[in-house]
């Protein structure tokens, strides 16, 4: 188990707040923020329009994903771009996930950026 906040610290929380209950506080290293998501469409261009629409939901709830956003999205869109057209009994189906980290201290300095992507034409499902 990593120790997360140091011995002097945790001391002083002990010495001053004994009978509180309480998270103990932030964290040292850095804070991950993830997301996940998936669309199906019919179309090339109401897929990557689901991504737009998907990914804006991510920054509603999750504002740091602001940073990532357009590379992200770009990315996604240009391999729905790269499938063949859906035929009708096909549909694309694009899923994402990805995360950004950071300091607690210093949340517009990223640590780390990640986002994966799988575009693909899938049979419908009856």
């Amino acid at each position: 188990m990593k120790l997360r906040f140091s011995n002097e610290w945790l001391r002083d929380k002990i010495a001053s707040d004994p009978d509180v209950e309480c998270e103990a506080g932030l964290p040292l290293e850095k804070i991950p923020m993830s997301y996940s998501f998936s669309v199906m469409a019919d179309t090339k261009e109401d897929a990557t329009r689901q991504i737009r629409e998907q990914f804006d939901n991510v920054v509603s709830a999750q504002p740091s994903h602001a940073a990532d956003k357009e590379p992200a999205v770009v990315a996604a869109q240009n391999l729905v771009r790269l499938l063949a057209d859906p035929d009708g009994s096909n549909e694309i189906y694009v899923s994402m996930n990805g995360s950004l980290g950071w300091k607690h201290d210093a949340p517009d300095q990223f640590l780390h950026a990640n986002v994966t992507i799988n575009a693909s034409l899938r049979n419908k499902s009856k």
